[in-house]
């Protein structure tokens, strides 16, 4: 199966991540820092993490990965927002 992610595919899941982030009570901040591999890059997580809410930025599976832990949520539902199932071609 072919994927490919569309504009209408990355907001949708940018608004899932933010509904997910606000339903664990934390500010951008503190999912950065959760997300975060080290404490040095959890502003830079942030950044991607706001990126990613606003649907500006298409994350990563090892991004979403991380925030399904750091919410916690079922990593596959994140996957399967940021992708949608190309339209066979005929020729």
């Amino acid at each position: 199966m072919i994927v490919i992610t569309t504009a209408k595919a990355t907001a949708h899941a940018g608004a899932y991540v933010r509904e997910c982030r606000e339903r664990a009570g934390l500010s951008i901040e503190q999912a950065g820092a959760r997300v975060a591999l080290n404490p040095l890059n959890a502003k830079l997580q942030g950044l991607t993490l706001d990126l990613v809410e606003q649907g500006r930025h298409v994350p990563s599976q090892n991004f979403l990965d991380r925030l399904a832990k750091a919410f916690p949520v079922d990593p596959a539902r994140f996957r399967a927002l940021t992708a949608e199932p190309a339209s066979p071609r005929f020729h």
